[in-house]
């Protein structure tokens, strides 16, 4: 399960990538939200059919970069990119057709934020986990994370150690 569909407002379920997109930016013009998941699939459909690292995947990589452009400037069209944090991340590498493995090719992810409060164009040097993610968000919004979690907030991002 990728989240509890009864901790959320609205979930759109839609087409393909481009839908999706479509969608969202439909979303923020219409309600400007607080927290937005845009999750784009294709990459990972692209690593199965035709292999990670092909060209095949990596033009489903350059189409996602285009979306997430296009998201971008609904944020702007929406009037909210100025106040937006972006994460822009994926959940897995993969090696062949597969993933699930302990391979840097597998584990090893892009992770990328920006917006306000975030070091410009800074390098981590710190190691960060997917899981990093989720507390890096309950961060942002000034939640606490359950104490059961062992993620932790990427402050480095922020400027902070």
């Amino acid at each position: 399960m990728l989240f509890e569909r009864e901790a959320l407002d609205t979930i759109e379920d839609t087409d393909g990538p481009v839908n999706t997109t479509e969608r969202a930016v439909a979303y923020f013009k219409a309600k400007q939200p607080d927290f937005t998941f845009i999750h784009l699939d294709h990459i990972d459909h692209a690593g199965h059919k035709y292999g990670y690292r092909t060209s095949e995947h990596y033009k489903s990589i350059e189409e996602a970069d285009r979306l997430i452009g296009e998201a971008i400037h609904g944020l702007e069209a929406a009037g909210i990119l100025a106040q937006t944090i972006l994460i822009i991340t994926s959940d897995h590498g993969g090696v062949g057709k597969g993933h699930g493995g302990a391979t840097l090719a597998e584990i090893e992810i892009p992770w990328i934020i920006a917006g306000p409060g975030v070091a410009p164009a800074k390098e981590l040097t710190s190691f960060v986990n997917i899981y990093d993610t989720a507390a890096t968000v309950t961060h942002i919004f000034g939640l606490t994370a359950p104490d059961c979690w062992i993620a932790k907030p990427v402050l480095e991002a922020f400027g902070s150690p």
